[in-house]
């Protein structure tokens, strides 16, 4: 445990500030979350492990008649688990806070010093701990501990599409444009968008951008190194950005062919079976690579996305993200499992719809490692930082912002060894997901 004595302070003769800016994280995915709905801020339990489940768009099916086809309505929800518990302290004796804080007898300023000095660093590790845990939403890699304190990932969280191949840079206008076309097209229409990118990846996009926009929008833009509003999506820069290192077959491009398909009771296709991976590969597909299937000149191999409301061809190519790590066989084949079955129609579970079945000889396609950007829904990235109990008998306050619904409790209190030590600590608790439909991965190449 640390004591006071491993405190390194300088005994203050004169003090005089630096003004000195702090070097900080971007809280881009706290601020923008989604932390509104019903139970956050009143209902949600302030236990670690702690579940609060939320309900997803229902669907429903049409017919093409004036007689009645009754169909079954199936309630879909995902949930939230309050599983990731943070917490900054200090141990500082009672002759480092008079001779070290501050040239001050006066205990406001001392306890101002403080604030300004020691618990703001302690916020802003706490909100970068935040921001890079709920950034593994993106990539289906985040972690948390459930109410039995056993360590799970939350396989729900993270989108099944994506766009970029790994090794083609996206900067340009015409690749946001197209992007954006094909996060709607699949049924996200309306509304507005928000697009997360890494902050080192923007000034390849100012580059390109400079001499598409009228004149303001360019001086902006050369200010700030920011792209803005286009085509009603919100772009941000970010310093904390998701890393997924693909299995092999992603590494080097080798293209898979289906064998066979596997499927559940309920018909719907969960994974294939297919060849082309290096033999006896332990590594061949890896937890969260995604999967696109190729399209073919023969019409028969050939399958593509349908519209989540209906069913309906949107022309895409079939995607979807791997549910778990597989090896191959001695003989070059793997068992591909995906994080959502596909339904050949229209599905009114959690499915994936797409216009017609994959079958044998049809091929598909692993991005090699990339950085993962994200383009959501402005209301699909959701956090809850539920309002931890006081800790009676030490002194505390626990404040939560009623706007963006953020908590975050401090206390303090003597040790109880004997020296005149106190710890002050600042805690949280919190829980995110990204939903999977209304999200779409971005692949942006490692160099």
């Amino acid at each position: 445990m640390t004591t006071p004595i491993d405190n390194i302070l300088v005994q203050v003769q004169e003090y005089a500030p630096s003004y000195l800016t702090y070097l900080d994280n971007q809280t881009l995915y706290i601020r923008e979350s989604n932390k509104r709905f019903e139970n956050f801020n009143t209902k949600f339990s302030a236990n670690l492990g702690d579940t609060i489940k939320f309900d997803l768009q229902i669907r429903a099916n049409v017919t093409r008649s004036l007689v009645a086809a009754d169909q079954p309505i199936v309630q879909r929800f995902s949930t939230i688990t309050a599983g990731n518990a943070y917490n900054s302290a200090f141990i500082v004796s009672d002759p480092q806070r008079i001779f070290n804080f501050a040239k001050s007898e006066s205990t406001s300023e001392q306890i101002e010093y403080y604030m300004e000095n020691f618990t703001k660093p302690q916020g802003e590790a706490i909100s970068s701990a935040i921001e890079e845990d709920m950034s593994k939403n993106i990539i289906g890699a985040r972690t948390y501990q459930d109410s039995n304190r056993i360590i799970r990932t939350d396989k729900e969280s993270g989108a099944f599409r994506f766009f970029g191949n790994g090794t083609t840079q996206i900067n340009s206008a015409q690749q946001l444009a197209q992007m954006n076309a094909n996060f709607r097209a699949w049924g996200n229409v309306f509304g507005k968008v928000n697009c997360y990118l890494p902050m080192t990846k923007i000034p390849l996009f100012v580059d390109n951008f400079l001499n598409q926009f009228v004149p303001t929008r360019n001086e902006e833009m050369a200010k700030k190194w920011m792209l803005g509003t286009y085509q009603n999506v919100d772009y941000f820069d970010t310093n904390i950005i998701p890393r997924h290192d693909s299995g092999t077959v992603g590494s080097l491009a080798q293209t898979l062919t289906v064998l066979s398909v596997i499927t559940n009771p309920q018909n719907q296709i969960t994974g294939v079976v297919a060849s082309g991976a290096s033999v006896s590969d332990p590594n061949a597909i890896k937890a969260n690579d995604m999967v696109e299937f190729n399209l073919s000149s023969n019409a028969n191999l050939n399958t593509t996305f349908g519209t989540f409301v209906s069913g309906l061809d949107t022309g895409l190519k079939v995607q979807n993200r791997v549910a778990e790590d597989a090896g191959s066989d001695s003989s070059g084949n793997v068992t591909i499992t995906f994080i959502r079955p596909f339904t050949v129609g229209s599905a009114l579970d959690d499915s994936i719809n797409i216009v017609k079945p994959i079958v044998p000889n049809m091929t598909l396609s692993v991005p090699p490692s990339h950085f993962a950007g994200s383009l959501h829904t402005k209301d699909a990235f959701l956090l809850a930082m539920p309002r931890l109990p006081e800790t009676t008998p030490y002194p505390s306050a626990v404040v939560q912002d009623s706007q963006s619904g953020a908590s975050l409790r401090m206390y303090y209190g003597f040790l109880g060894t004997g020296e005149p030590a106190q710890r002050v600590v600042l805690d949280c608790i919190t829980g995110s997901a990204l939903i999977a439909e209304r999200s779409m991965r971005i692949i942006l190449p490692l160099n």
